[in-house]
């Protein structure tokens, strides 16, 4: 019979014996971990994702002219052409591989320009501007138009609850129902063909906290739970169906939030979610791969450059590391505990059964030695990244499983920490 052969790190053996348990449950809580910078400081900025990249536009103080370009997998921001006009307090989506970035603020005016960025061509400005000239607005994309929704004039009074449609087919615009509300600095989101727009600041009033929803289908806006706390300059998107709301100012007099807060369409209720590593207010955000970044922004002193990630599963695969390893990512956000990381590998006749841990009790390494075939190696620190070295001979498309535990050291057990993902073997 197959049996393994720890080197270092004898603790290895209380995990085994903890994770298999039966009934043993996971706790998954996620958290934000810090990422690269980018090059300018970025205040109401517009983000998009565009062929998994994150794009952000525009921006202040002073008005940025050049957009950039941030790579997830790499973890790297690249300085890339700059908008026809330079804006800030503008809004984004892509569609169809083009960016539309339309409104904001360009030297002290709001605008109504629609400016389209094209990965091959750079960027253009649209010959069909948006009838209202906006600054502080939300856009969402929702059956192949752009929604225009909200926002404030050059004055910044009043707010709108105006709602205008793009078709970027046509290159036309239409009028639809407004708002239910006025909303200045509104938060948007779409989910199972319905748009939902959150917060806000209506005229003459404090930020908001309500939230309303739009059927395409009636053609009416209807209210929904509201958040739980007023926001205003958050930013909003949506993870597995799963509305994420961030940051924003509320009150008055005005405190930026570094909360954040989730909504569940099917259930019509918000519950809260860990908090942005700091307040932030006009900043931007974006979904790739399962996590959400948060990017630039403001605390109503300093303009900041910072990208924050979420990744609420705790724990993740990225990309092939290198040529016969796996990159995992543990944000679980307990900065100085104790991790490990188990994989497992079930194939009959060839590979033993049972699971392979790796763990970062304060040595470089950790090594376990299979007597039927080569050793795994590993790493894996707290709020870290972690690379699995698989043995030679696993072929490609091995369907593989892992899962993190966190050491509770008053039972000397590892305790589950996330929920099992699987994976394939690249």
């Amino acid at each position: 019979m197959d049996c393994l052969k720890l080197k270092k790190t004898p603790v290895l053996l209380i995990l085994a014996l903890a994770l298999s348990v039966p009934g043993l449950e996971a706790a998954a809580q996620g958290c934000w971990t810090s990422k690269a910078s980018m090059f300018t400081p970025r205040n109401s900025v517009a983000t998009a994702v565009l062929n998994g990249l994150i794009f952000g536009a525009g921006g202040c103080c002073p008005i940025a002219g050049p957009h950039e370009v941030y790579n997830p997998q790499m973890n790297v921001w690249a300085i890339a052409s700059p908008m026809p006009i330079a804006v800030a307090s503008l809004a984004g989506v892509t569609f169809n591989g083009l960016m539309y970035v339309i409104g904001g603020n360009a030297s002290g005016a709001c605008t109504s320009a629609v400016q389209i960025y094209n990965p091959t061509a750079g960027w253009s400005l649209g010959t069909s501007p948006m009838p209202t000239p906006r600054c502080s607005l939300g856009l969402a994309l929702l059956n192949g138009r752009i929604y225009a929704v909200g926002g404030t004039n050059t004055s910044g009074n009043p707010n709108y609850a105006t709602v205008e449609v793009y078709n970027p087919a046509t290159n036309t615009w239409s009028g639809s129902p407004s708002m239910l509300s006025t909303r200045s600095s509104p938060m948007t989101a779409v989910v199972g063909g319905l748009l939902y727009v959150m917060g806000g600041t209506p005229s003459g009033g404090p930020p908001s906290a309500t939230v309303e929803v739009f059927d395409p289908g009636t053609n009416l806006w209807t209210p929904r739970a509201p958040m739980s706390v007023s926001r205003s300059g958050g930013a909003a998107a949506v993870l597995n169906g799963i509305i994420y709301a961030t940051g924003g100012v509320t009150g008055s007099p005005s405190t930026v939030l570094s909360s954040v807060e989730a909504y569940d369409p099917a259930t019509n209720l918000w519950s809260p979610r860990a908090s942005l590593p700091a307040p932030r207010f006009a900043h931007g955000i974006a979904a790739v791969g399962g996590v959400l970044y948060a990017i630039g922004g403001s605390d109503a002193v300093t303009h900041y450059a910072t990208t924050f990630a979420y990744n609420p599963n705790t724990l993740s695969i990225s990309a092939p590391f290198g040529p016969g390893s796996i990159r995992f990512e543990n944000s679980l956000c307990a900065p100085g505990s104790i991790y490990a990381t188990a994989v497992s590998v079930n194939t009959p006749g060839r590979f033993p059964s049972g699971w392979f841990f790796g763990v970062d009790i304060t040595i470089p390494l950790f090594l376990i030695e299979m007597s039927a075939g080569p050793p795994f190696y590993g790493l894996l620190t707290a709020n870290g990244t972690s690379t699995l070295t698989l043995p030679a001979g696993i072929p490609a498309g091995l369907q593989l499983n892992a899962v993190t535990a966190a050491f509770d050291p008053g039972t000397g057990l590892f305790q589950l920490a996330s929920p099992p993902i699987s994976f394939l073997t690249p």
